[in-house]
């Protein structure tokens, strides 16, 4: 879920469509959670019937990464069908693509550590666009940016537009044409209010799917259940939510007697930290500003404010006396603007100023950084290793590998990005927050103790994950990078 919603003006609807489904509903089927007693370093061993007598042997790698199956068809004790997973022929394997709304990269990488997701090659980090928001990161994945706002409730330039009739109607998900399965999203506010429940409902309804296309070359879907998960159960709730992912993914491979090729990836991360909400609107009337629908006068000011997230986008004529006003803020982290012709982007905090640059007269784009005051982006150390041009641009490969681990990863150009062909319509001023606090909707912060949140540029916010069975990953790329990069590994998508 790009974040969490109000769904008051979709009740109607809602409890129609429950009347007919039923609550969540049953989980899915899932694999044994424990290997049996005689289970060795280099197999694993399970009674997937349930009679007493292993039936099913996994063999690991010297990596511990599962290589091979077996069954015990006749129950003699001897493992006599055995499938080696890479000599499946490619016409005879069904490509399965999970996307996971707002799980971390580093929750995923512990899990496999310890030992899980085992058919997989080890994680790899993906960095979302800024600001950190489903829509754009899978918009960007897909390679059909732009959206045309920054989420559901968007400014067109004339007026507010209606975040519930948008996110209603997918006005803002074009990336939806190709899933084969997503939750409708008139039902994700009722994920939010039992969410582990209903994790198990889409889990359910993807493994249906999954099987009734086993014929098709491949099923991709997207779960929305863990942003819920997370915002409301935080880490101990994303593990829940990953121990069973896992025994999910080895069930649907029990079935296809590894027929099934999985990919997993999430959009983005999320930040563990209890938050409270920042009313910008109240404080930017409080100092005579008019927030509303529509931009007429010079101090009118328009606030998208559907989510619970950690960065807000301002539509203004003043954006630098309006980003002055927020930076006083408590929480409030930094306040990005363009000039009047995008040609710089001024970044600051409450001490600092810097401004991004970029110079497209090559192929490819290069940037400049320069700080007028105190470093907002704390860049300085990884900018001062790099090797500038006469005019002091760095390349966008090298400036991506300095920073790819830095504590806002890859910012300089993702807020370039933000402000030049991520969505149509462009806010003046975005907002960001800092870990603990967030904008966004009133109603939804006062329903829910928020303990999970994302849209910053920090790097728990930032940084999802990918993982497939198909082969070894880079270790860390852009959301922008990461299709073609699947796709290099057999992985065909679109």
């Amino acid at each position: 879920m790009t974040h969490i919603v109000s769904k008051a003006p979709l009740v109607g609807f809602a409890v129609a469509l429950l009347a007919l489904s039923g609550c969540a509903g049953p989980g899915p089927k899932l694999f044994p959670t424990h290997a049996s007693e005689n289970t060795k370093p280099e197999t694993r061993t399970y009674d997937l019937d349930q009679d007493g007598r292993d039936d099913f042997l996994e063999t690991l790698n010297d990596d511990g990464r599962v290589v091979s199956l077996a069954r015990d068809k006749d129950n003699d004790g001897v493992f006599e069908h055995r499938v080696v997973l890479t000599d499946i022929p490619s016409e005879e394997r069904h490509e399965f693509f999970l996307l996971l709304d707002s799980i971390p990269h580093a929750l995923v990488a512990e899990a496999w550590e310890q030992g899980r997701f085992r058919y997989f090659h080890p994680p790899s980090r993906v960095i979302a666009p800024f600001p950190v928001m489903t829509d754009l990161s899978i918009a960007e994945f897909f390679g059909i940016s732009p959206c045309p706002g920054l989420e559901s409730e968007y400014f067109d330039g004339k007026r507010l537009q209606s975040g519930y009739m948008n996110y209603a109607s997918g006005k803002n998900t074009p990336w939806h044409a190709f899933m084969d399965y997503t939750m409708w999203s008139v039902l994700h506010g009722e994920s939010y209010s039992d969410p582990l429940p209903w994790y198990g409902r889409e889990l359910r309804r993807i493994q249906e799917e999954v099987n009734k296309r086993s014929d098709q070359p491949r099923t991709r879907a997207y779960v929305v259940g863990t942003s819920a998960i997370g915002a409301s159960l935080g880490e101990d709730g994303h593990r829940q939510a990953l121990d069973r992912l896992d025994r999910y993914c080895q069930q649907l491979i029990a079935d296809s007697d590894g027929r099934t090729r999985i990919t997993l990836m999430s959009d983005h991360g999320h930040a563990f930290v209890p938050s409270q909400r920042i009313p910008l609107d109240d404080i930017l009337r409080e100092q005579g500003y008019r927030v509303g629908k529509t931009l007429e006068k010079p101090q009118d000011v328009v606030i998208p404010q559907f989510g619970i997230v950690t960065y807000a986008a301002i539509h203004t004529t003043e954006p630098a006396q309006v980003a002055k006003i927020v930076l006083g803020v408590e929480g409030v982290e930094l306040a990005i603007y363009p000039s009047p012709d995008r040609s710089t982007i001024y970044v600051l905090n409450k001490d600092g100023r810097s401004t991004i640059e970029a110079n497209h007269e090559s192929d490819a784009i290069r940037y400049k950084y320069s700080v007028v005051e105190a470093d907002p982006l704390n860049l300085q150390r990884a900018w001062a290793s790099l090797r500038t041009d006469e005019q002091g641009y760095v390349s966008d490969h090298e400036l991506f590998e300095a920073t790819k681990s830095h504590e806002m990863p890859d910012a300089v150009a993702r807020i370039w990005r933000a402000f030049h062909g991520l969505v149509e319509n462009v806010p003046q001023l975005i907002v960001t927050t800092r870990d603990g606090y967030h904008c966004g909707s009133a109603y939804m912060s006062r329903r829910i103790d928020l303990i999970g949140a994302h849209g910053n540029l920090r790097t728990m916010s930032s940084t999802g994950f990918l993982m497939t069975m198909a082969g070894e990953l880079p270790e860390v790329m852009r959301m922008s990078d990461a299709c073609e990069t699947l796709a290099k590994r057999g992985v065909t998508l679109k």
